[in-house]
Formats: structure tokens, sequence, C-alpha cells
């Protein structure tokens, strides 16, 4: 569960707001572009309040918070960026580790209560109760007595039924392979969160993007590719290539976007 991510010890109240989404003092959506410095990621997990309300409350100005604009370093031949925050404004973000690391925060797996489970010939198929449930698919061939899938190791699913299965070696599969073999479509429940720009820079420690085009506030539901289709769609709208940035519960995607 999301509120097991929140440290601090506050209200009910304010825990149905953080699981939610919303900023425990003004009750506003939570955007993962408003926080302005790493220091201000880790206390959103600790009272749940968000950006702005960070800086009302502890008298951050910011007209004058601000980060030094990236410049070239010759040495390294790459761009940095003088101090790690992670935004200076709507139109610049800089992917730190601790943004990578507030992202995975957010996108942590609640609690599986049960598993549907499919048969389809010698196959059986699994799908986790959850709105992303595609990124929790998992297939087991009947007639293999030794499979390697999560290095052949048992593991347990509870079912809705309330009993538990115990398959030896089950692959973490996907929503297209299962879709083909058994019509159940779960190609538009991934959990993704994008962010697009005109120009994407590199940095030692990190990434940084400016000119930012388009992008999630918070992870969302959709299509695996749902990021790609947006910027390839921008690039295609603006005849140039543009850059993207996607994380996804398996990992991240990071690069310019061609048009076609």
């Amino acid at each position: 569960m999301k509120r097991e991510l929140f440290t601090g010890y506050q209200s009910e109240r304010d825990l149905e707001r953080f699981e939610a989404n919303l900023c425990t003092l003004c009750g506003k959506k939570i955007s993962l572009l408003g926080f302005c410095s790493e220091a201000s990621v880790y206390d959103y997990f600790r009272n749940g309040m968000c950006g702005p309300c960070q800086q009302a409350v502890y008298g951050i100005d910011p007209e004058t918070f601000q980060i030094a604009e990236p410049f070239f370093d010759e040495e390294s031949r790459t761009h940095e960026v003088r101090y790690n925050l992670l935004t200076l404004d709507d139109d610049y973000i800089h992917i730190s580790q601790s943004f990578a690391n507030l992202l995975y925060r957010a996108m942590e797996t609640k609690e599986i209560p049960y598993y549907h489970m499919i048969e389809h010939g010698n196959q059986i198929w699994l799908y986790g109760e959850i709105e992303n449930a595609g990124d929790h698919v998992f297939f087991k061939d009947k007639r293999s007595t030794k499979s390697d899938g999560f290095g052949g190791a048992t593991l347990t699913f509870p079912l809705e039924d309330g009993s538990m299965m115990r398959l030896q070696g089950p692959w973490h599969s996907n929503p297209d392979s299962m879709k083909a073999q058994t019509g159940v479509d779960l190609t538009k429940r991934h959990l993704t969160f994008s962010i697009i720009a005109r120009q994407r820079l590199h940095s030692r420690r990190g990434e940084v993007y400016n000119e930012i085009l388009g992008g999630d506030d918070w992870p969302v539901v959709d299509e695996f590719d749902f990021g790609e289709k947006r910027a390839k769609a921008l690039a295609n709208n603006l005849g140039e290539p543009v850059g993207l940035c996607t994380y996804s519960v398996g990992g991240s995607r990071m690069g310019m976007v061609k048009p076609d």
C-alpha cells in the first residue's frame, strides 16, 4: 500500500490524502515536478506536503531559490548542473538519482490480494487483481516438469477463490502474449511516467531536459509505450526530434524520438 511509504506519524485524513496523491496540507494533487530540491523529495514522504506548501511552511522564496544554468564541462566533455536539484521551473528538469528513487517509490506495487487464473490448453496464465495488472502477468506450461522461470523457484499465488497455487519456475510474461493466447486484454494496464522535452542533455549526475513539451504529474495507467506514442506524435507535429524520459515498473528508457 502507498500509505506504507509515509514515514511520518499523521492523522488518518493525512494518510488518506497521501495514498490518493493529494497534498496533506492544501489537498491539491501532487506533481512530481513540483519539488524544488532533493531534500523536498524526502520531506514529502515524511509529511506528505506538496512543493508549494513546503515553500510556504518553511519560508522558501521560489523567486530566489534558483539553480544555475547548465554548463559544458570541457574536461569531461559533458553538460553539468551546478546543484543537484530536481527542477528549476516548468520548462527545465534535472532527472537526478533522487528523482528516479522518488519515481520508483511512487510506483511501488500495492499488495495484490489475489490473482486471476486462466487455463488455456496446456497453459496457465495468472494476472494480479490490481489497477496495473499488465505489469503482473505470469505464465506456466503444464507440460514442463522443470521450468527455469525465476531461477526455477516455486512461487505461491493466492487465487480469487481463496486457495493457493504453487507453480515451479513460472515466467513473468506480458499482456500482448496473454491476449494472443487467451483474448484477455490488459495492454492498457501498465504503470508509466513520462517527460517529453525539446532538448535532452547529459549530466554526470543524471539527465537534463529543457523546454518541457508534455508529460505526467504522477505515474499513470495506460499502454506500456504510452510515453513513446505521445513523443512520436509531438515529434511528427514539430518536424524535429524530441527528448523522452519514461519510467515503468520494469525500468527506465531515455533517448531521442525522431519524427517519421
